[in-house]
């Protein structure tokens, strides 16, 4: 019986080796094949968040260069309306391009989204403060030129310039 035994025994544990063997060797594969996934989803992963930001960058300079008073003014232009009406459809277009694109904040700095808001919010006092100073009863187009022409005569940089400086800058760190 021990000499049965021993056969047994000689098949038995170099099987049993071979067996433990090829477990940690498969063992070792799958679990660097679900590291190498892990791995490729979190490159596809932030490859796909860097993609965002920076579509919100383009976006917001988009923006920015629609609410430019020269291009605002050149899309907008109405000749046919009061300058009370082409002073708010200049407010109106601002306010709709930034409700637009108010979710972009979530990919730009702080710094970035409070100059964007600043250079908003300086477009419109502008155009409310050369409102303010014509005639009522003047023809819209009275108030594009008086604006175009306060940029002109003040070599005032516009004011979404500064914004879209930060923006490149930005940008430029993410590549």
């Amino acid at each position: 019986m021990a000499p049965i035994i021993l056969e047994l025994l000689k098949i038995i544990l170099p099987s049993i080796a071979v067996l433990a063997a090829a477990y940690l060797v498969l063992s070792s594969m799958l679990e660097n094949n679900i590291k190498a996934k892990q791995i490729e989803v979190a490159l596809k992963s932030k490859e796909q968040s860097m993609m965002l930001k920076l579509q919100a960058y383009e976006r917001l300079i988009l923006f920015l260069e629609r609410i430019n008073p020269h291009n605002l003014i050149s899309r907008l232009n109405q000749a046919e309306v009061s300058l009370p009406e082409m002073q708010m459809i200049l407010i109106s277009s601002i306010r709709a391009e930034l409700e637009h694109n108010i979710t972009q904040q979530l990919y730009v700095s702080g710094d970035a989204w409070t100059m964007i808001k600043a250079a908003t919010e300086e477009t419109v006092a502008i155009i409310n403060g050369i409102a303010k100073e014509l005639p009522q009863d003047a023809a819209g187009t009275i108030l594009n030129r008086a604006i175009v022409d306060f940029f002109l005569s003040s070599n005032q940089p516009m004011p979404g310039d500064k914004a879209v400086a930060l923006l490149k800058e930005e940008a430029k760190l993410m590549l």
